[in-house]
């Protein structure tokens, strides 16, 4: 990721640049999306209530009524809008703002927390194929 220049604000990130997808996995192939927020107690990570899985991630990832769409997909560049199961896909980036800042009721989040994103990949035949597995610190304060 040296080519994307990632600014923290104070309730968003600022996100320029591009990304070349380097994973090898073939154009057919099914990608599943999990998403956890775990939390820093006990000497360990303890699972929290927040977390999220997409089911054939590359079919929604670029629909203009999607959740992916609208937090990311729209500042692509058009022509890169292809699925990150594209070996060698540049992901050209509009300059824009991620929002950080979120409003949940209920569970307190201040503290350190792990976030945790995992890519499966599958063939035709449903058999695994190789994953991905991005995790990030985050130090979540509440406001």
């Amino acid at each position: 990721m040296s080519n994307l220049e990632v600014e923290i604000l104070e309730e968003s990130a600022s996100i320029e640049g591009y990304v070349e997808v380097v994973w090898d996995v073939e154009p057919t192939d099914r990608v599943d999306f999990r998403a956890d927020l775990l939390k820093s107690a006990r000497g360990g990570w303890q699972p929290t209530v927040f977390s999220m899985v997409q089911k054939d991630f590359c079919s929604t990832l670029f629909q203009e009524d999607g959740f992916w769409y609208k937090a990311w997909g729209q500042f692509v560049d058009e022509e890169d809008r292809k699925c990150i199961n594209h070996k060698g896909v540049t992901y050209h980036h509009i300059p824009f703002h991620l929002q950080l800042a979120v409003d949940i009721e209920g569970e307190r989040l201040s503290g350190l927390h792990k976030a945790v994103f995992e890519l499966q990949a599958y063939d035709e035949n449903d058999h695994e194929r190789s994953s991905v597995c991005i995790q990030m610190l985050l130090d979540v304060i509440n406001k």
